[in-house]
């Protein structure tokens, strides 16, 4: 992020008075990156959430109060951040778009108007302190919820001039196309994130509209996500006409805004019992069954996940200890199928859409108490979407529309991976994987302390060990893909997604796609991929962060020196 920094402010100086040299910061401690939401949240911690088993609150070192409390008060405020706009370099080929004459196209800093990177500049300064970040979210909640005449206009209007437009295209999917637009111009596709996501908090809640009539929050969230969908859809259309190629895009989705969460929690539970007491016969179910903590999906969940009957199923009673589960733990109330048949039809639609579209369809991971069922869902979809149709030309088979969120941070991710590229042979489908650290650590670590509950904490205990695993995580997916293309069919190889805002993590992903033949570089030294690599790699960053780790190594195409 220094770097980023730096750079920004080399442009604004050489415009602003280009004789002067200025500091850069390089030597102020405790940079933070953040992504801004209703307010501004770090990178590393999850947006809280109340638990349904009744985890007690948490010392949250950048909020003051409770969420449910804070969102009464800034409900008040304007609906910021609906959505957030990941960035993902098409220079390593999310896409394998390239427009006739990239050429003529220049480096993403160097096109950015000098108020632009004046306001990077203030944004990136101020969170490099952190006292600021410590005393923002009371600073803001006075401004917001004060009388005093004049203050919250203010505040608002400084928010939206700087914090907002750094890390928000938009608060509909309408309003992210211009945004969406600018990077298709630069070769750099997006992932578009609906950031509504159920508190356990909110559970059950019905919210009341105009003429009395109630609606489900996760229905209204599950209609504005069908809009987005076609938004994307008609912007892929109307940039295939202009003569890109189509494919960079995708859409990210918080499985928890489209059900109560508590269910999800009694659907895991309900998938840990059924598979402690089921017997492997494949090696997929093998390697699944021996994953650490929250373990890996079985087919035999499809009963819980999409059932085709509403009749609650057989489930063990009883403890399974290595997956967290106490005795007294509930697996499925009445009413839980029905829920759950009902998500697995609005995410079935929601990828049939997606597929339709030319969208690829992320499901993010949350916390590993629903991660379980997360990763069902996941799989399920993956089996339906991801498998090349019979019969076509294996070069117009542009890859798996459905990806999984894969954590580094939990301690099952070297097995997971493994047990997932296992099923994925075994089923005849293309894996789709977007490879993260994690945010959920306060959380996690939290879980295991609640009395009956103690044990390992499914985190690594340090960040050299995260760092290790992403690592792991890099090099074996990039071996996988080299085997995969150098099959005589290549139609089930994987695609993969890694999402960093750490330069060491680029340049780690940069040296493996070399060392595995994947790409070389240039006479120029940025890199070119195969062709047969292309749309199968990418790198992404959160809108507004990190785009110069990809583009400091990377050709604008993936195709040429650049």
């Amino acid at each position: 992020m220094r770097a980023l920094r730096s750079s920004t402010w080399e442009l604004v100086r050489s415009r602003i008075h280009p004789p002067f040299r200025l500091s850069t910061g390089v030597g102020i401690p405790g940079v933070t990156r953040y992504r801004c939401a209703s307010t501004v949240l770090p990178d590393s911690t999850a947006r809280p959430r109340s638990d349904v088993n009744n985890l007690e609150p948490l010392p949250k070192p950048f909020e003051k109060r409770e969420r449910g409390q804070r969102d009464q008060k800034w409900s008040r405020f304007p609906r910021y951040a609906t959505y957030g706009l990941v960035g993902t370099g098409l220079y390593l080929g999310l896409s394998y778009l390239f427009h006739p004459d990239p050429s003529e196209y220049s480096p993403s800093l160097a096109r950015q108007p000098t108020s632009t990177l004046l306001r990077s500049y203030l944004v990136w300064t101020l969170t490099s302190f952190p006292s600021i970040v410590d005393a923002a979210p009371m600073v803001l909640d006075f401004v917001f919820t004060t009388t005093i005449p004049g203050i919250r206009p203010l505040g608002e209007f400084i928010v939206r001039r700087t914090f907002f437009p750094q890390f928000i295209p938009g608060e509909t999917a309408e309003e992210c196309v211009p945004a969406m637009e600018e990077m298709r111009r630069r070769n750099v596709g997006h992932a578009l994130n609906y950031s509504a996501e159920a508190d356990v908090i909110d559970v059950g809640a019905k919210k009341g509209i105009a003429g009395g009539e109630a609606v489900d929050p996760s229905l209204a969230r599950f209609r504005e996500i069908e809009r987005a969908l076609e938004v994307q859809g008609e912007f892929e259309r109307r940039m295939a006409e202009e003569g890109w190629a189509r494919g960079s895009s995708a859409f990210a989705l918080k499985t928890t805004g489209l059900i109560d969460p508590a269910i999800l929690i009694r659907a895991s539970n309900a998938m840990h019992r059924l598979h402690e007491a089921h017997s492997p016969s494949t090696t997929a179910e093998s390697l699944a069954k021996g994953t650490l903590y929250p373990g890996a999906p079985q087919l035999i969940s499809r009963a819980v996940l999409a059932p085709a009957s509403l009749e609650i199923p057989s489930i063990p009673h009883g403890s399974v200890e290595r997956m967290k589960v106490l005795k007294d733990d509930l697996s499925l109330v009445e009413g839980d199928l029905a829920a759950l048949k009902l998500l697995w039809e609005r995410l079935d639609s929601l990828v049939s859409r997606a597929k339709r579209n030319g969208i690829r369809f992320i499901i993010d991971a949350e916390e590993s108490f629903y991660q379980p069922a997360l990763d069902g869902y996941t799989q399920l979809l993956s089996i339906k979407y991801n498998k090349p149709p019979i019969g076509i030309d294996e070069a117009a088979w542009t890859g798996p529309v459905v990806y999984g969120t894969y954590q580094s941070y939990l301690t099952r991710q070297p097995a997971f991976i493994q047990a997932c590229l296992a099923h994925a042979a075994e089923n005849g489908y293309a894996l789709g994987l977007k490879v993260v650290r994690g945010g959920y650590i306060v959380k996690e670590n939290a879980y295991v302390k609640k009395p009956g509950r103690q044990g390992i904490s499914p985190i690594w205990p340090t960040k050299q060990e995260t760092d290790a695993a992403y690592n792991h995580a890099v090099s074996t997916l990039l071996s996988t893909l080299s085997s995969q293309l150098a099959r005589p069919s290549s139609s089930t190889a994987l695609s993969v997604i890694f999402g960093t805002h750490n330069r060491e993590s680029v340049d780690t992903v940069i040296s493996q796609l070399e060392a595995q033949g994947l790409a070389a570089l240039g006479h120029t030294g940025k890199l070119k991929l195969r062709e047969d690599v292309q749309g199968r790699v990418g790198i992404a960053q959160l809108y507004g962060e990190g785009e110069a780790f990809v583009s400091h190594r990377t050709s604008a195409d993936g195709r040429n020196e650049g």
